[in-house]
This record gives C-alpha cells, sequence and structure tokens, in this order.
C-alpha cells in the first residue's frame, strides 16, 4: 500500500513539473507584432503615431505608411495601446500566438482638443536649448502651409521654398533653388522616396509637384546624412497622400493659363 502512494506521488510531482516547464516554455516564447494605423475617416496612413503594449517598455512609433512591428513580445493576451495627437487614444486586446502572421490594422478617430489659451513670452527657453533642440537646418510643411502662400498662376512647392531663409531664386521666371549658394544641380529632390530630375520646365510657369496631394515636405538645408551622398546643398522629401479609402473626393483648380484636377477613391 506504501509503495502504490508513492507512485500515485511520483506521478503527480512529474505531470505537475511537465505541466510547469510546459507553461513557462509558452511564456518565454517572443514574437513581433506588426501592423497599419490609419485614420478611419479617409483611411490615410498617419505618420509617428505611438503604439505600446499596456503594463510594459515595449512600444514603436508608425512610419510613412503608418506601419508599426514591436518585437519581443511575449505569448500571451495583450493589451495594446494607439494613440496620435489629434484622435482618440484606441485600445486593442491581443492574443498573441507562436505561429500567428495576423497584420494589426488599427483605425483611430478624430478628436478635437480643447484647452484654455495659451500664453507665450519671449526668451522663455534658453538660446542653447533651442539649439540643441531644434533639427539643423530642416524645415517641415504641409499642404495647407504650401497652399495658403500667395500665387499669381497657381500654387508650386519650388517658389514658395523660394521665401524661406537660406534660400534665393536665380531670377523672376525661374523655379531653381539656390541653397546658401550652392546650385540647383546640388539639391536632390524626392516624391515617396524616388528621384526626381529636373523639376524645374516651361520657365517656372507649370508646377512639378501637385499640392493639392502632397501630405508632408522635409527641407533640409544642411546636416543631412551619409546617404544622400553626392548632395551638396538641400534634400527636398515630398510625401504624397494615399488617397481617400472609403469615400470618393474631387478638387480642382483653374488660374490664368492652367487647369488642374485631383481625385481620391
Amino acid at each position: 500500500m506504501t509503495k502504490l502512494k508513492n507512485i500515485i506521488l511520483y506521478t503527480m510531482l512529474l505531470i505537475t513539473l511537465f505541466n510547469f516547464g510546459f507553461i513557462y516554455s509558452q511564456q518565454s516564447e517572443k514574437v513581433t507584432i506588426n501592423g497599419f494605423i490609419y485614420d478611419s475617416k479617409t483611411g490615410e496612413a498617419l505618420i509617428g503615431a505611438n503604439a505600446h503594449i499596456e503594463g510594459s517598455n515595449l512600444g514603436a512609433t508608425s512610419n510613412l505608411s503608418g506601419f508599426f512591428a514591436i518585437p519581443g513580445v511575449t505569448i500571451g493576451k495583450h493589451t495594446l495601446i494607439v494613440s496620435f495627437m489629434g484622435y482618440k487614444n484606441q485600445a486593442v486586446n491581443l492574443n498573441v500566438k507562436k505561429s500567428s502572421s495576423e497584420v494589426i490594422k488599427v483605425m483611430l478617430q478624430e478628436n478635437v482638443v480643447e484647452t484654455q489659451e495659451i500664453v507665450i513670452k519671449g526668451d522663455s527657453v534658453r538660446t542653447i536649448d533651442k539649439l540643441f533642440i531644434k533639427p539643423v537646418s530642416r524645415v517641415e510643411l504641409n499642404a495647407t502651409q504650401i497652399n495658403n502662400i500667395p500665387r499669381v498662376i497657381e500654387a508650386d512647392l519650388l517658389r514658395s521654398l523660394q521665401t524661406i531663409p537660406g534660400i534665393q531664386p536665380l531670377s523672376d521666371f525661374s523655379s531653381s533653388l539656390y541653397v546658401r549658394g550652392g546650385t540647383p544641380d546640388q539639391n536632390l529632390y524626392l516624391i515617396d522616396g524616388t528621384d526626381v530630375y529636373n523639376p524645374e520646365h516651361a520657365f517656372g510657369l507649370f508646377s512639378t509637384f501637385n499640392t493639392s496631394a502632397i501630405k508632408k515636405v522635409e527641407l533640409s538645408k544642411g546636416g543631412f546624412s551619409a546617404e544622400y551622398g553626392g548632395r551638396l546643398s538641400s534634400i527636398l522629401n515630398v510625401t504624397n497622400l494615399d488617397g481617400n479609402r472609403y469615400n470618393f473626393k474631387g478638387e480642382a483648380n483653374i488660374s490664368l493659363i492652367a487647369a488642374s484636377a485631383t481625385l481620391q477613391a
């Protein structure tokens, strides 16, 4: 009888150890979760949105396509918190599995934030702090800022940039950019990562860039990285809209000698 009890106890102990090892091995497995973050109204990819696992220091930021990837997530149930300025925070319940290849799609809703008045005082930040925080010779513009610049014929990105300090035009009939004494061939023009050669044409009367289709413009007048080797003056990186994924939308512009239309579907 005593031997039977010992056998039963040993069997129960082995089962317990086996289950504990199985659960521990599952919890120690780590995978990478990824997904996209969009605007729920237009389906436009949100750049720079934050996604992190609640209760941990794991997180990531979305890129130009709204894509994010969070490595090192353990198998099990988690809560993904997605946030972006001007949008409501959204919590997504995840059941992370070892063989799961699901791509998460998060649709954020706009959120109007009302605050009290903001009082700005001069010299509230020390000069050394301004120089440390501000990127070197970098300017960022959105489509609204570009379209609000006064124009003669049509909105032109290159002519708009000529109003920025450090950039000079050759003449009133040219849209070429002379950045800090450099020549136009020392500038790199990119549209969604693709090189654009000779963007100035027709004496600058017609714009190469459709300002109605621009999401973001980044201009670096100096201090850019080595990946843009061979360019000495500036880098102009233009990111176009992805388009409204849910509703048909159109816009037409008519000027003195030109007409243009932009359709999203």
